[in-house]
Order: C-alpha cells, then structure tokens, then sequence
C-alpha cells in the first residue's frame, strides 16, 4: 500500500467504527457496497457476505440485540477499503461514486475532526454529537421504546447515503466523475445541514 492507500484504510475503518452507533446503519451501508461490488465483479465471496450481512441487518434492525461490536466494524470497514482499491483499480469505478455509496462515515468523520478542533478539542476525543446521535435522540422525542427510533435512525441514513449511489450505479453512471463529485457534494451538505440543525435545537 502507499502512503495515501494507508492513510484511506486507517481513516475509514475509524469512520466505520464511528458509524456502528444505530440499529442497522453500517451494516446497511456495507450491504449495499457489496452489492454493488456483487453486480460489478460477480464474485462468489461478495453474495455470500451480502447474505450474511442480511441476516445479521435483519436480526439488529427489528431486535437491536446483537452488534457488529468493534471487530465487527473494523473488520467490514477494512474490507469496504481494500475491494473499493480493486474497483476503482480494475472495474473503473469513479472514486467520487465510492465516496457517495460511503458518504455518511466520511463526512462524519472529517467534520467530527473539524467541529472538535474549532472548539479547542482533540479530534480524537469521544462524544456523543455525532449526527446519527443526535438524530436518534430528536426521534426518541416522538416514538416509543428504544429499539424503533435506533432502528428508525440507521435507515435514514442509509437511505440518504446508499440511494443515490444505487441510482447513479443502475444508469451505468458510476464511472462519470463529475455526476458523482456533484451527487457527493449534495450528500455531505444534506447530512451537515441536518446536524448544524438538530446541534442547534438539542436538548
């Protein structure tokens, strides 16, 4: 790996690791990653994760009782980074349609990282601002019990992260790097816009 390939690696399994904080979120994430890693490459390791990945999604979203856990989140974070290598290597993959199908983990940490240092923080210290925090949080508000609005916060978003990227991938777009950088930007500016807001009117 070069010095850029280890800096990706190490700073996306953290994000991955930041993100395993809602029912179903980064599982569903990496499920629609190896999905389309799937359709691309047709390799068998790829469906039977993805059927793995369903079964543990399934069970986490309608119970919250089981957790990837921190070698869970490292591990499936690793394995996003090192076949996102070999489909931007050998597929042609715009890395800009990668960062969108990725978008929450890496946006999240990188404003982490900046919103701490602006306020005198370390970047690496612990809290619990994260947007899927705070989103699950305003949710528990105005829905019963805990496991619904976990849940309910991990489908969000995924949905706002793996959407586009599932719909750029079925109109063949995902090598055209401008139509990703533009899809990428509107992402990141959606998931920051929702926490400045849900920041702002926190409890």
């Amino acid at each position: 790996l070069t010095a850029a390939s280890s800096v990706l690696l190490a700073g996306f399994v953290n994000a991955a690791n930041i993100s395993d904080g809602a029912n179903g979120l980064l599982a569903g994430l990496c499920l629609v990653f190896f999905w389309v890693s799937w359709r691309l490459q047709g390799d068998g390791w790829s469906f039977y994760l993805l059927v793995i990945l369903l079964c543990f999604w399934l069970i986490n979203v309608l119970t919250g009782r089981i957790m990837l856990g921190d070698l869970g989140a490292y591990g499936l974070g690793a394995l996003v980074v090192l076949v996102s290598f070999n489909l931007f290597d050998e597929q042609g993959v715009s890395s800009f349609f990668l960062a969108s199908l990725l978008c929450y983990p890496c946006v999240e940490l990188l404003r982490v990282m900046i919103v701490r240092r602006f306020r005198g923080q370390s970047p690496l210290s612990a809290d619990n601002t994260h947007f899927h925090n705070l989103l699950n949080s305003k949710l528990r508000d105005s829905l019963r019990g805990n496991t619904l609005p976990n849940s309910l916060t991990g489908m969000i978003v995924v949905l706002i992260t793996s959407l586009p990227g599932t719909l750029i991938f079925n109109l063949g777009l995902h090598e055209n790097t401008v139509v990703n950088l533009a899809v990428f930007s509107l992402q990141a500016i959606i998931f920051l816009l929702l926490w400045a807001w849900l920041e702002k009117n926190r409890r």
